[in-house]
């Protein structure tokens, strides 16, 4: 073997190191945690991240297209502050609120495209004005931290 292709083995560039400590740091905390890495914690965790994957795909299509949409988050909170104050209601009224949740957030996506499409407003001011408008309306919904998204509506999930 080459002096060149042993020095390239050896040596540690672009992607591998940082896998190599994610490995050494994945191996530490399941030897310090062992519950860490079952199957209840790993469901938890994929619950946990699939909401912010759906959303980062959505916003990957805008920005693949060249745009900018900075009102997902607002709209994500606005989201769920409803659904973490509606309580536990029977089976119709839960179908109701997640289809008034669906069209709460389908309305603020059409609300801006509108005013970025007809009236021709910057995308980041109409998406980053909708996004402080929909916090604070989710603020006003759910003013502190805390609430839970409906027994009837997990089971049924």
């Amino acid at each position: 073997m080459s002096r060149g292709v042993a020095s390239r083995r050896l040596r540690l560039g672009g992607w591998e190191a940082p896998l190599v400590v994610l490995i050494c740091l994945v191996c530490l905390i399941g030897a310090l945690r062992p519950s860490l890495f079952t199957m209840d914690q790993f469901a938890i965790k994929v619950a946990a991240a699939l909401t912010l994957i759906l959303v980062a795909t959505g916003e990957t299509i805008v920005v693949l297209r060249g745009g900018i949409d900075l009102s997902v988050g607002g709209i994500l909170s606005v989201a769920t502050a409803v659904a973490a104050t509606r309580g536990d209601p029977g089976p119709l009224e839960s179908l109701f609120w997640m289809a008034f949740i669906l069209l709460l957030g389908g309305g603020i996506g059409m609300l801006n495209g509108v005013l970025i499409s007809v009236l021709r407003l910057q995308p980041f001011l109409v998406t980053l004005a909708t996004w402080s408008i929909v916090e604070g309306a989710a603020l006003i919904v759910l003013p502190s931290e805390g609430g839970t998204v409906p027994g009837s509506w997990v089971r049924a999930g």
